[in-house]
């Protein structure tokens, strides 16, 4: 996709209440509400479901957000943590 058509869109208000509102039926998708009322079979085939799902909206609107899923600690961070636990 063109540079600068993907900044256009990051720039336009429409799109960008559109892209929060994807990110969060994407949030949707990625929990494990509704699937406690199905056996353990249906229950792990509709979780593959969604993974691959959630996988692919995120490859899709890759171009467009900021990566979102965990982020290596800090320095400090892991200093705190250090001195926290007496390492």
């Amino acid at each position: 996709m063109d540079d600068d058509l993907i900044k256009k869109l990051k720039s336009d208000p429409a799109f960008i209440e559109f892209l929060n509102y994807v990110l969060e039926k994407i949030e949707e998708i990625d929990t494990v509400n509704g699937l406690e009322n199905l056996s353990n079979e249906q229950a792990g085939e509709e979780a593959k479901i969604r993974s691959k799902v959630k996988d692919r909206l995120n490859e899709i609107l890759k171009p467009f957000i900021e990566f979102r899923g965990k982020r290596e600690p800090t320095d400090e961070e892991i200093k705190k943590a250090e001195e926290k636990f007496g390492l």
